[in-house]
C-alpha cells in the first residue's frame, strides 16, 4: 500500500506542474486516455512503469491516475439520475459492497504522445 501510495503521490504531484515531455521525440501532441480495468492500484502502477520505459518519464512527469468512471446513480434510481449523493460505491444493508449496482468503473488515466499509443496499449492487453 504504501509503494501505491507513494506512486499516486508522486503522479498527482506530477499532474499539479502539468505533463512534461522527456525528450524532442515526445513533443508530438499528447492524447488524455482512460483505461479501465478491475482493481486499479495494481494497473497504475503497471502504466507507471510503462511511462517511464516506453516514454522515458521521470517521477515527476507521469501522468497514470486512478478514478472512477461512468455509472448512474443509486441503484434503481429513476433515470439514472445520481440519487447517491456523487458516491461510487457503498454497502447494503447486509454489509456487502454493492459496488457493481451502481455501474461505475475503475479507470486508469494517462496522457500519451499520439504515436506511442499502441505502444501504451499493448501494455494493457498485457495485463
Amino acid at each position: 500500500r504504501r509503494a501505491a501510495l507513494a506512486g499516486a503521490a508522486s503522479a498527482l504531484a506530477g499532474l499539479a506542474a502539468g505533463p512534461k515531455l522527456a525528450s524532442a521525440a515526445d513533443s508530438e501532441e499528447l492524447v488524455e486516455v482512460y483505461f479501465g480495468c478491475g482493481c486499479f492500484w495494481h494497473v497504475q502502477h503497471e502504466f507507471v512503469e510503462a511511462e517511464r520505459k516506453i516514454l522515458g518519464r521521470d517521477a515527476s512527469s507521469y501522468t497514470a491516475l486512478v478514478g472512477y468512471a461512468g455509472g448512474g446513480g443509486e441503484p434503481g434510481a429513476a433515470g439514472g439520475k445520481d440519487t447517491a449523493g456523487g458516491k461510487v460505491c457503498y454497502h447494503n444493508m447486509q454489509g456487502v459492497a454493492d459496488y457493481g449496482k451502481l455501474g461505475h468503473a475503475e479507470v486508469v488515466k494517462l496522457n500519451v504522445p499520439s504515436g506511442k499509443f499502441g505502444s501504451i496499449a499493448e501494455e494493457d492487453f498485457k495485463l
